[in-house]
């Protein structure tokens, strides 16, 4: 019967290629980590743009209404002011008006 006995310089190769492979298996995991890691990177950016791009839209929204409404507001104050003189224009040739059949009655009469 023969007895199986290894030597130091057998030990040693089998554990040097014990440790190749450990070291092969934890550089795949380590590439399948990173590439986790990557996919994961990217999806959490392109969440923060459209959350960025979202409030972007919000607050330009809340632009557009603020100068929508002080458009608004302008119109309205420029609407009162020309109401305002074109009245003060009618009165004005009604005044000039009933003066002047005033005066051409009394030229005619008098």
């Amino acid at each position: 019967m023969k007895m199986s006995v290894t030597s130091p310089v057998e030990k040693a190769i089998t554990t040097l290629t014990k440790l190749e492979k450990d070291i092969d298996e934890l550089k795949v995991y380590l590439e399948e980590k990173k590439r986790r890691l990557i996919a994961l990177a990217k999806e959490e950016a392109k969440k923060v743009k459209n959350l960025a791009l979202e409030e972007v839209r919000r607050v330009c929204d809340e632009e557009l209404k603020l100068r929508e409404k002080k458009a608004k507001e302008e119109k309205e104050r420029i609407l009162r002011e020309a109401e305002e003189k074109t009245k003060k224009v009618k009165d004005k040739i009604d005044s000039v008006y009933i003066d002047m059949v005033r005066i051409t009655i009394e030229e005619l009469i008098g």
